[in-house]
């Protein structure tokens, strides 16, 4: 789902391979957390140049890295990648000091307030919403596995 609306977006899904944001993530989770290269190396078991590397787009990290990085910085590994963390931030911090009404979603209709967004034309929150949106669908699936059911007998008996 998130991987059609990518594409509709960019209208190549070649293009998504030059949205990653890994480099600048990794780079601002660890100083986030006050480390340094070396900390990081120590807990994904490389040198520290190499971390130094990944940060400024030179080499990348193998899938195994990227999962223990995600569960060090304790972050997807769709969000490590895909999302532009330190934006992310911002924009929630942003918008519970101003309640806007992505900080007030809870309380709405998602629909009501994704289509104010799309009227408003922010896209930095589209993708929020959209990352949002991914997460509830994957804990939705999990809770049908959960239950005994597969997904097309649910959807056979509660249409969309």
């Amino acid at each position: 789902m998130i991987f059609e609306a990518v594409c509709s977006l960019t209208n190549s899904p070649s293009q998504i391979l030059f949205m990653s944001f890994l480099p600048k993530n990794l780079r601002y989770l660890r100083k986030r957390r006050s480390e340094r290269q070396a900390d990081v190396a120590k807990q994904v078991k490389k040198r520290q140049n190499t971390i130094g590397n990944w940060e400024n787009g030179i080499s990348e990290p193998s899938i195994r890295e990227l999962y223990l990085l995600s569960g060090y910085f304790d972050v997807s590994l769709d969000d490590l990648v895909f999302a532009d963390l330190e934006k992310l931030e911002s924009l929630i911090k942003a918008d519970i000091q101003t309640g806007s009404s992505f900080a007030k979603s809870t309380r709405h209709d998602l629909h009501f307030v994704a289509k104010n967004m799309a009227n408003e034309g922010n896209r930095d929150q589209f993708w929020l919403i959209a990352r949002e949106l991914r997460k509830i669908n994957e804990k939705l699936d999990v809770i049908k596995l959960n239950l005994g059911f597969n997904a097309r007998e649910i959807d056979m008996k509660y249409p969309k």
